[in-house]
């Protein structure tokens, strides 16, 4: 009988680790082991750990300081004892069969198993990624069947959703990088794709993952090596494909890319860097970016319309955004 390690990065969680907690612990599949590590938090998440630790026994709980999320990660991922591990973000929470469907597609014993996820957006509705179903199949026929639709869906961008093989996490040391807060966990999945032999994949979407509000995660804060960082995963999502240039790579993968961009330019609107001219000298900065000028050339050239939004005028867009931030600034100060 398979043992699933489950691994909770915590910090300031206090009003939702309980829920994430008990979605685990009454699961159908029970040879579980939770470990949840405590990074430093500053509110009451400790509190609340032991409170539910007084009811269980098979929780690993370990209190450090601050050190981010990833080195938090890879403490769990150094104390698991499981045959397969798995990763449940702290506001997160699960269904009671979960686990169970993704021990089913263990059954061959594949190094990675690949299912699918539900959003819960701000206001409450749902949206559901269904997940991909095959049996346990090579990774290089994985990649030439399944790859493309993964990173279309989304169901590769980050830890979630997924279970890893522990021996080769340990074997092949993969771990999350601890030089950077962005892309970090999509970059984990393809560092591991990339050591994997055999893939099996579930439909199952009965993870719930939970869309903070703007501004509250580090996914939404500015970061200033974010374009470097984009275009690191974006050439790591490229390595798998036998064309990068092939029509519909280019219709549906590089328009993620030049979202990841803008994105970035919408972050820095919410920086405590961001001014008029700033941001005027951003913008440039991301046009001008050789990743970002290849992907948005190459789009061009196999769909104008859709590359049309890449080429809009976002100095208006900024100018804008800059008379709206002054008026709200002067309107507080009132």
């Amino acid at each position: 009988m398979l043992k699933i390690t489950i691994i909770i990065p915590c910090y300031n969680c206090e009003k939702y680790i309980k829920k994430c907690v008990e979605s685990i612990l009454n699961q159908t599949y029970q040879n579980i082991e939770i470990i949840l590590i405590n990074d430093g938090s500053t509110d009451n998440t400790d509190a609340v750990i032991n409170l539910i630790m007084e009811n269980t026994t098979n929780i690993v709980y370990i209190n450090k300081e601050n050190t981010g999320v990833s080195d938090t990660r890879n403490v769990g991922i150094n104390e698991a004892t499981g045959d397969y591990i798995m990763f449940i973000d702290s506001d997160d929470f699960i269904e009671h069969n979960y686990i169970n469907e993704f021990v089913k597609g263990a059954k061959d014993n594949p190094d990675l198993i690949v299912g699918g996820f539900t959003y819960i957006l701000n206001d409450g509705l749902k949206e559901q990624i269904s997940g991909i179903q095959f049996e346990m199949i090579s990774k290089e026929n994985y990649l030439d069947k399944y790859y493309l639709d993964s990173i279309t869906k989304r169901i590769l961008f980050g830890p979630i959703n997924k279970l890893y093989k522990r021996t080769l996490l340990q074997d092949k040391k993969i771990r999350f990088r601890k030089d950077i807060s962005i892309r970090e966990d999509g970059i984990f999945v393809l560092d591991y794709l990339d050591v994997c032999s055999t893939i099996s994949g579930i439909k199952n979407c009965g993870y719930y993952y939970v869309q903070q509000i703007e501004g509250t995660s580090l996914v939404s804060k500015f970061n200033n090596n974010e374009l470097k960082i984009n275009s690191l995963y974006f050439k790591k999502i490229l390595q798998f494909l036998s064309n990068e240039k092939d029509s519909k790579v280019i219709r549906n993968i590089f328009p993620i890319f030049l979202n990841m961009d803008y994105s970035s330019i919408k972050k820095f609107y919410l920086s405590k860097d961001y001014n008029f001219i700033k941001g005027i000298l951003y913008i440039f900065k991301v046009k001008k970016d050789s990743t970002y000028r290849y992907a948005r050339n190459a789009l061009f050239k196999e769909n104008i319309r859709l590359s049309l939004k890449y080429y809009r005028p976002i100095l208006l867009i900024h100018i804008i955004n800059c008379r709206k931030k002054y008026f709200i600034l002067n309107k507080d100060c009132k």
